[in-house]
């Protein structure tokens, strides 16, 4: 099954983010926008992982050990020209921390993840179509220092992702409290 960890973030901050999606998309038909319900900041993306493999991934995250934090959404940015995001900027440093903990954990019990630089972020387009830079900048300037919202992140969750035609379906198998 195809799974990842992540944090969700509060309705109030996705319907925001939601709303610069949605006009970023009347200005771009070559963007996929991000569906609101699924948009979270995703901690270890780890691919297919046979069955057996959930339990020591479980085990994993219960063995992380950290406070809970506060965390800011603000602004957006690129990524390669290909991914419309926004940035954590309050409590990007805990988000790191996190990620490099559950990295520790995981590799502790051979499940080996991603392994690149974290960057924590919500992901509000792909960008599917070449779109003109300047264009595509003109248009993501307002929203450079937007401000999204601030959350207290309490827990962390281990979802399942199932392709669809329309999209992924995401259900959480497990989440692990922060204290």
């Amino acid at each position: 099954m195809r799974t990842f960890i992540a944090v969700d973030i509060p309705e109030k901050i996705r319907n925001i983010i939601a709303e610069v999606g949605a006009e970023l998309k009347k200005e771009f038909s070559g963007i996929t926008i991000v569906k609101e319900l699924e948009m979270h900041i995703t901690l270890q993306f780890l691919g297919e992982i046979r069955d057996e493999k959930i339990n020591s991934i479980i085990e994993a995250m219960k063995a992380v050990e950290m406070q809970s934090f506060e965390a800011s959404i603000n602004g957006i940015g690129l990524f390669d020209a290909r991914v419309i995001y926004a940035q954590v900027t309050k409590g990007k440093e805990n988000f790191k921390t996190l990620y490099s903990i559950i990295e520790e954990k995981l590799n502790e019990r051979d499940i080996y993840s991603e392994n690149r630089d974290y960057i924590p972020h919500v992901t509000i387009a792909r960008i599917k179509q070449h779109i003109e830079s300047q264009k595509l900048y003109s248009k993501i300037h307002p929203y450079l220092n937007k401000e999204f919202g601030s959350f207290l992140v309490k827990h962390f969750a281990l979802k399942k992702s199932t392709l669809t035609p329309n999209g992924p379906i995401y259900e959480d198998l497990y989440q692990r409290e922060l204290f």
